[in-house]
């Protein structure tokens, strides 16, 4: 039995290219390190491309994301960034770079 089937979920991945009016298009442009699919069932994800720390899941970060919509996605997303900016504020000694320079698809 394959693991969809377990899940009851199945994970359609579209290859084509987006319309530039696809709202899922915005998305992945403004968070290129969150992997962003649209499920078998409708529903948005977002998965974060980096490994989280300890410190980041301790304020509430989290790997996977999902919404009804992109906008809504879009603000978890938003939110998201908002906490581990915060926490790389908070973490790092004046002077040295921020964790997210350094992360995949990171653009400081």
């Amino acid at each position: 039995m394959s693991p969809d089937a377990i899940l009851g979920v199945r994970i359609t991945v579209d290859p084509g290219p987006r319309s530039q009016d696809d709202p899922l298009v915005g998305v992945t442009s403004r968070y290129p390190v969150w992997a962003i699919w649209v499920s078998s069932t409708g529903r948005y994800w977002a998965s974060f491309r980096a490994a989280l720390s300890a410190a980041d899941l301790a304020s509430g970060c989290v790997p996977f994301l999902h919404a009804d919509d992109p906008a809504t996605l879009a603000g978890k997303i938003r939110d998201q960034e908002a906490n581990r900016a915060q926490q790389d504020q908070t973490a790092r000694p004046a002077g040295h770079a921020a964790r997210n320079e350094h992360r995949v698809g990171g653009h400081g």
